[in-house]
């Protein structure tokens, strides 16, 4: 940083001038840019968002003293983070003032180090800024004085606000936009607590493109190819920036600050997701916690607490009982990065899930997706309720946390993609909206106005032959959950379903996948009946079932065996074999699916 020691030799002399103008009533004089400019009047006249602001700060002054533990944070600004992120230009400025009002503002450009003084009580630094394209915006003030509080808030050219640093004491501040080119953005840095003539802050923004970066293995599980749906949808259609790591390192996990939409697909419990090295031969290397930055059993991981992904729009733990219960932390890893980490938004699965089957579920999931107004609440619902019974139930089994109303839809032009994957789009079943008002209960499970909803509205259902699956009544939202009524004949799931979503409680669309003729001629080709199938050949698919997995480092932890039939009428017994596993104290768990033909 060119000629700093003599800005700050400057800035000592210009404090003891400010502290003699200030016992004489006399012109402040102001540093800025190798110019000289003259302060006569720090109340200027403010405008109607200028009293806002003050009234805000205010409030913000007064709750923090009130409740100070609000405020405590270990998401913040590094040297590390500039390190990463620093880019090849870097242009000192000084502020000018009077920068008090949004009228005032002083200009600053892209990746500007800005250097300013909060000189007296209630003292605003107001800058504005425009970028020349759409992508995150990074924001860090630095430099805080210690014993001094100064935060930083930001508002649109509307002048309306859409994010601010609180973190208490001066602990940096590190927060993120969404920007647009061309329009005028203000960052506000004001004194909570303190001020100093003598001793600056620093101020920097650096605009990044948006990225989107994903994060698979390929130990005993292999998820590099849900990179390959990543990268196909966010990448090519839907104009992200995208990043792949099949062989992550802890570095490649810190970079997750920064990035508009995450996917870490891998081996995962409720507290964490782990990354296996490359070689094949070493035991997994790094991942994320849900707690604090730790190295346990020789593997490092970067907390929640420490990684800030309030950049983040989406972030997506697809791997084992992420949104799932946990011993340590009253919620899971998924729950966290909205809760902690501050992403806008997550995902994560409550139960050990099937592999293969994910790239299917998100390439669907992103397919959805491409649609501008479509959130990711809409999509997961889309999903579950269209292709229900294609895949392993289990993938199913997915919950959002954070604001509803997010969407991934970039201002790009976003190009419909459609993969080739046995014509899945093509056969998807179709939701119909429900325009009643009806009754359910779901604690004593009294589903009866409903069922009774589906049976005048749907063409071959009965709530006799179509069970509910209660195993799989599960919130995946505030309040938002599935239903799913199987079709069973002769005590054999069918192919057929109605799924049924409900939201705030109450049901608010369902889909199905039959007509009255399929379940006529289904259940006149029956030919196999429950009670022929004798406990010898359960436990033969059971024992055939253990033979694939051919790993004796697992402990089985549970086997069910389900009756099926497909709709071309042949017989199976379904196994679904869930295997756990010891590394360094944690436990993982690890889904296998069988198919032993009956005919």
């Amino acid at each position: 940083m060119k000629d700093i020691q003599f800005k700050k030799i400057f800035s000592s002399l210009l404090a003891v001038v400010i502290a003699t103008c200030n016992i004489f009533n006399l012109p402040v004089v102001a540093y800025a840019d190798d110019n000289i400019v003259l302060e006569t009047d720090l109340d200027m006249q403010w405008s109607d968002e200028d009293t806002i602001l003050r009234e805000y700060i205010d409030e913000i002054r007064k709750d923090k003293q009130e409740n100070p533990e609000k405020y405590l944070s270990t998401l913040s600004f590094s040297d590390e983070d500039e390190e990463q992120l620093v880019v090849p230009r870097v242009v000192e400025k000084y502020e000018r003032e009077p920068n008090d009002t949004f009228n005032t503002a002083n200009t600053i450009e892209n990746k500007d180090y800005v250097y300013g003084y909060i000189n007296q009580e209630k003292d605003v630094d107001m800058y504005k800024i425009k970028f020349d394209d759409y992508g995150v915006a990074r924001i860090f003030l630095k430099n805080i004085p210690l014993k001094r509080d100064y935060d930083v808030i930001v508002y649109n050219s509307e002048k309306k606000q859409i994010n601010q640093g609180l973190n208490s004491s001066n602990t940096n501040e590190d927060i993120c936009i969404h920007v647009e080119p061309n329009v005028w953005y203000y960052i506000s840095v004001v004194g909570i607590t303190g001020y100093s003539a003598s001793d600056e802050y620093c101020l920097w923004v650096s605009r990044l493109p948006y990225i989107a970066a994903g994060y698979a293995t390929n130990y005993d599980i292999d998820t590099r190819n849900d990179l390959t749906a990543f990268e196909n949808y966010l990448g090519e259609r839907m104009g992200y920036r995208v990043e792949k790591y099949d062989k992550p390192e802890l570095s490649d996990l810190k970079q997750l600050r920064g990035t508009a939409v995450a996917l870490l697909s891998t081996h995962g419990n409720a507290d964490s997701v782990r990354f296996q090295d490359i070689s094949g031969k070493e035991i997994y290397k790094c991942g994320i916690y849900s707690g604090d930055s730790q190295k346990k059993g020789g593997i490092s991981y970067v907390g929640l607490r420490d990684l800030n992904l309030n950049s983040c729009t989406l972030a997506i733990f697809a791997a084992c009982n992420t949104a799932g219960t946990s011993a340590d932390f009253s919620r899971n890893i998924a729950n966290r990065a909205v809760t902690v980490s501050r992403a806008r938004s997550s995902l994560g699965w409550a139960v050990p899930i099937y592999n293969p089957d994910m790239f299917y579920w998100l390439s669907m999931f992103f397919n959805e997706l491409l649609q501008p107004s479509t959130t990711v609440e809409d999509a997961v619902k889309a999903v579950n309720m269209k292709y229900e019974g294609r895949w392993e139930d289990s993938v199913y089994e997915c919950k959002y946390y954070g604001d509803s109303d997010a969407t991934l839809s970039l201002p790009t032009i976003t190009l419909p993609y459609n993969i080739n994957v046995d014509d899945i789009e093509k056969d998807a079943a179709e939701i119909k909206y429900i325009k009643e008002d009806i009754f359910i209960d779901i604690e004593k499970r009294n589903f009866s106005e409903l069922e009774n909803y589906l049976e005048r509205n749907i063409a071959g259902f009965s709530a006799d032959k179509f069970i509910l699956n209660q195993d799989r009544i599960h919130d995946v939202g505030e309040n938002d959950y599935f239903l799913y009524y199987e079709f069973f004949e002769n005590g054999f799931k069918s192919p057929y379903f109605v799924a049924v979503s409900c939201e705030d409680g109450s049901p608010e669309m369902f889909s199905f996948n039959f007509t009255k003729e399929n379940i006529d001629q289904f259940t006149q080709a029956q030919r196999i009946g429950i009670n022929e199938i004798s406990e010898d050949t359960i436990e033969k698919a059971k024992y055939w079932a253990l033979q694939e997995i051919n790993d004796d480092s697992y402990v089985v932890k549970e086997q069910t065996v389900t009756p099926r039939v497909d709709d071309k009428g042949n017989h199976s017994l379904y196994v679904r074999t869930t295997v756990q596993y010891v590394l360094d104290g944690d436990c993982f768990d690890k889904l296998y699916v069988y198919t032993y033909p009956l005919d």
